[in-house]
């Protein structure tokens, strides 16, 4: 076959953003890649009978053989960002593993996303010194519908919150 139509005459087969070169319509080569023609694909399954992801996928795959090849797994969306911190007294970690101290009174951003927001106030305590330490934490944010969930230190055998 001619180069760039069809099956090659050793097939070479691509990635997903390979370029796939496919007559459209009849109109000539469209050079776009696997992924941008499954994408067009699943919008106008009503033309291509293609309703779904996978259906465009096989479509396409099938369309741009021996070019390009996509799977599902290609379109996945990617992990949210998980980490941990950790808060002991005046050390805490960040969630990218820095480890930093509070020795002054004041309050910290533990977490400040567009949904949570974890907020330590640090108070001087006689346990400590007079040095700051973690007094109470206060949660809130769209995740929880503006309400503010705060936890202090215990006052007569209870929890403050």
């Amino acid at each position: 076959a001619d180069a760039g139509v069809g099956c090659a005459p050793k097939c070479m087969t691509g990635s997903c953003d390979a370029t796939c070169y496919h007559d459209v319509d009849n109109k000539g080569h469209a050079d776009v890649t696997c992924r941008e023609r499954i994408s067009w694909a699943k919008e106008h399954s009503e033309i291509l009978q293609a309703k779904t992801l996978q259906g465009a996928i096989v479509l396409v795959n099938k369309e741009c053989e021996c070019q390009c090849s996509c799977a599902e797994a290609d379109f996945a969306e990617p992990p949210p960002n998980v980490g941990t911190c950790s808060i002991v007294g005046d050390h805490f970690q960040t969630f990218d593993g820095s480890r930093t101290n509070v020795y002054g009174e004041g309050q910290v951003w533990l977490v400040k996303s567009g949904k949570i927001w974890v907020q330590l106030r640090y108070l001087a305590t006689p346990a400590t010194n007079g040095l700051a330490a973690a007094h109470d934490i206060a949660v809130g944010g769209p995740f929880m519908n503006q309400h503010i969930l705060r936890v202090g230190p215990l006052r007569g055998g209870k929890i403050i919150w």
